[in-house]
């Protein structure tokens, strides 16, 4: 099984197999040159890797470039599960910001046996989705089908909710991040031209480019979304009321906004700022509680 190989070659199966998934799952066919690419390898080796998996069914040469064997599509989807659910971890149980996790389980998917992959994904629950939105394949290597649409592909003026981002580029993610766009966010797109895509989302607006908004993928926003025009927490001033629409965090960090009382429906008032602007003081239910901008960002309240 894969997992049994040497580490060195393991990783390498490993790779190749997830490569010419993550190609037919886009319906972009891997070739050797992008193969070599996600490898690191020159030519000469690569096509040393692709022989070896051939000889073992796991993968397929044509006209057409790369494709999977059966063998080789669970053993792709097995990798796949064990990276989405250890992330789901991270980020859950572990509280690791989501612009870390990727790294880490690119290095644990291939030392996490297939027994473990199950139990952890009994100990959290049995998501369906990652942090970055992707499905989670289950033990028996059923996947839910793409079906999101791009954000460059979206109507100006039409709501939607994020339900994945890609999380390569690093650069290009942790951009996505720092302009608090995350799974679950509602957005829609103001305008958009050559430059950019202007969007409006339930916590700020901000600019992004073409080659950004190609990472973001939507769906269709409930009906009820169109009707609330929510401000982040932070924009309150002291002495001032809000009321508490909605969490735009996951994992742990809701679980700790949960804990501290700050539901959906609950009044919060902003008592004080710090003299370098942070932490910032808001009284729940008579506690006071102290929060960094970032994270009053992540709370939507209902417009003043």
């Amino acid at each position: 099984m894969f997992w049994k190989r040497k580490k060195s070659e393991r990783i390498l199966f490993e790779d190749t197999l997830k490569h010419i998934y993550n190609g037919e799952y886009q319906r972009m066919p891997a070739t050797l040159l992008s193969l070599a690419g996600a490898l690191g390898l020159n030519d000469k080796d690569t096509l040393i890797i692709v022989e070896k998996m051939e000889n073992k069914k796991m993968i397929q040469v044509s006209g057409t470039g790369l494709s999977l064997t059966a063998l080789g599509k669970a053993g792709a989807l097995q990798v796949i599960r064990a990276h989405r659910l250890w992330e789901s971890y991270l980020v859950n149980e572990v509280g690791i910001p989501l612009k870390d996790i990727h790294e880490q389980a690119e290095l644990k998917e291939h030392t996490i046996t297939p027994d473990e992959v199950d139990k952890l994904e009994a100990q959290l629950g049995y998501p369906l989705h990652d942090p970055h939105g992707d499905p989670i394949p289950s033990k028996y290597y059923d996947i839910e089908p793409k079906k999101n649409i791009a954000l460059v592909d979206w109507k100006i003026g039409k709501f939607a909710r994020i339900k994945h981002i890609e999380d390569e580029p690093q650069a290009i993610y942790t951009q996505i991040l720092s302009e608090g766009l995350i799974v679950n966010t509602y957005l829609k797109i103001i305008e958009a031209n050559e430059k950019g895509f202007h969007l409006w989302t339930n916590v700020n607006e901000c600019w992004i480019a073409p080659i950004v908004a190609a990472n973001i993928f939507v769906e269709a926003a409930p009906v009820w979304v169109k009707e609330i025009q929510g401000e982040a927490l932070s924009v309150l001033n002291p002495g001032e009321t809000g009321k508490i629409l909605d969490l735009k965090c996951q994992g742990l960090t809701r679980r700790r906004f949960l804990d501290l009382g700050l539901l959906p429906g609950t009044k919060i008032e902003a008592v004080m700022r710090s003299a370098l602007a942070e932490p910032l003081a808001y009284k729940v239910r008579e506690t006071i509680i102290a929060l960094r901008k970032d994270q009053a960002n992540q709370i939507l309240i209902e417009p003043r």
